[in-house]
């Protein structure tokens, strides 16, 4: 059976639009994983103030063969990554979320 595992990088948004995506498609998340989780490493400076609530990993199982994981993306390493230009707005119908999924009709209960 193939399998689908998609991982998305957010500027700082990442729960919010996978609290979207989980309110579309269903399903519970296995896993959240904030960056203030982390264990202090030696050696490595500390985490600013504002990256300790951006998600580090978040996994949505939408089927059995298909998982939607993410991240908040950050560091000096972060601009240099292709970033999907859906960064219009404050929430998911403004940034474009909405727009990806306009096909799908939302499960029922």
């Amino acid at each position: 059976m193939t399998t689908v595992n998609i991982y998305l990088n957010f500027n700082g948004n990442c729960f919010e639009a996978f609290n979207f995506y989980k309110s579309v498609l269903g399903g519970e998340f296995t896993y959240v994983g904030r960056f203030r989780d982390m264990p202090p490493q030696e050696g490595m400076p500390p985490l600013p103030k504002e990256m300790e609530d951006m998600i580090m990993h978040i996994s949505l199982p939408v089927s059995k063969e298909t998982r939607l994981m993410g991240s908040d993306t950050g560091g000096e390493w972060a601009p240099a990554t292709t970033r999907v230009p859906c960064e219009t707005g404050n929430s998911p119908s403004d940034t474009g979320f909405s727009d990806s999924f306009k096909f799908i009709k939302k499960k029922k209960p």
